[in-house]
C-alpha cells in the first residue's frame, strides 16, 4: 500500500490511522457488521477461550475470545466507500493446529491478483453474519482440503 502512495498521501494516511484511536474504532461512515458463531475442533466439540480476529486491509480491527461454550460475537464497521479486504481469522490455541479463516469482503485488487484461493470461505458483507470456525491439526486440514479438491497431491 505504501509503495503506491506518495510521501504526502502516506503521511496523511498514517495520521488518520494514528488519530483513529483504539482498535475496533468505527469509521465515521462505517457499515456495522456483527459476526456470531462458534469455534469447534475436528470432532465438533466447542473450544473455549479461542481468539477470533478481524483484519481490515491487514490491520487488526477487532478481537474477541470464545465463551466457555465456544461461542463468540464480534462487532466492527466497514467503510462502504473504500475497497477493502475484510478477513476473519480464528487463532489456533496450539502451534500444531491450523487456523481457520473466512473472507467477509474481498477487494477488487485482491480478487484480480488472485490473492485468496477459491477454497477460502466467503461470507459476504451483511449486518449480521454467522461463522463456525473449525480448528484441527495441520495434517487434518491438509487431508480435508485434499478430499474437497482444494489441495494439490
Amino acid at each position: 500500500m505504501w509503495k503506491r502512495m506518495g510521501l504526502l498521501e502516506g503521511t496523511v494516511a498514517l495520521g488518520i490511522l494514528l488519530g483513529a484511536g483504539m482498535q475496533g474504532a468505527a469509521p465515521a461512515s462505517g457499515f456495522p457488521v456483527a459476526v456470531r458463531g462458534s469455534v469447534v475442533d475436528a470432532e465438533e466439540r466447542p473450544l473455549a477461550d479461542v481468539a477470533i480476529r478481524v483484519f481490515i486491509e491487514g490491520l487488526v480491527e477487532a478481537e474477541v475470545r470464545t465463551d466457555p461454550d465456544g461461542t463468540y460475537e464480534v462487532r466492527f464497521s466497514v467503510d462502504p466507500n473504500r475497497e477493502e479486504t475484510v478477513l476473519l481469522y480464528c487463532v489456533p490455541p496450539r502451534v500444531d493446529q491450523a487456523p481457520d479463516l473466512a473472507l467477509v469482503r474481498e477487494s477488487r485488487e485482491d480478487r484480480s491478483a488472485g490473492i485468496w484461493s477459491p477454497c477460502v470461505r466467503r461470507l459476504g458483507i451483511r449486518p449480521s453474519l454467522e461463522w463456525t470456525a473449525r480448528i484441527e491439526s495441520r495434517m487434518g486440514l491438509v487431508e480435508r482440503l485434499a478430499r474437497s479438491g482444494c489441495a494439490g497431491s
